[in-house]
């Protein structure tokens, strides 16, 4: 996907700030592959910046949840792919390489601070151009990265089921 340069510099910026790699998703491909209310939802296949994963010999699925869910659950939006590694010992084999979505970025606290960095003035056009996009951002591994099994939310996702015809 072609970003636009001044998401792309936003995108840097934002990445330089947390220390962290983004990665930009169109927010209508975001919405388009959630359940309704942002319920974890099993997707077809990883978000195209995501699709390296797909090769890797344990990959098992990926999973995205909208804020519009998480919220209510004290947590951030999220996309989560789910890999399984024999190598690890028993209770470390589910392995999820989570990323934090942050789905509106100039409402968010680091937009300050990634325009600073970025150069750029905040302007109502930037904001329109930014907010056609989320970002997301590996979460800590240290952090929710190895399990024994499967964590529910991530286990129980469903895909989404598209409108019966009218």
């Amino acid at each position: 996907m072609s970003l636009p340069r001044e998401v792309e510099i936003v995108a840097l910026a934002l990445g330089r700030f947390i220390n962290r790699r983004v990665v930009v998703v169109s927010r209508s491909e975001w919405h388009a592959v959630l359940r309704a209310g942002g319920k974890p939802t099993r997707l077809p296949s990883p978000f195209e910046a995501f699709r390296a994963v797909q090769g890797d010999p344990g990959f098992q699925f990926a999973v995205a949840s909208g804020l519009a869910y998480t919220a209510e659950q004290d947590g951030e939006a999220g996309i989560h792919n789910v890999r399984w590694d024999e190598n690890d010992p028993p209770e470390e084999r589910v392995n999820t390489d989570s990323s934090i979505v942050i789905e509106n970025l100039t409402a968010h606290p680091e937009w300050a601070e990634a325009l600073r960095i970025a150069g750029l003035e905040d302007t109502d056009s930037l904001r329109a151009l930014c907010d056609a996009y989320v970002y997301a951002y590996p979460r800590n591994r240290e952090k929710d990265h190895h399990w024994p099994t499967i964590p529910k939310d991530i286990a129980d996702a469903k895909p989404k089921e598209d409108p019966p015809n009218a």
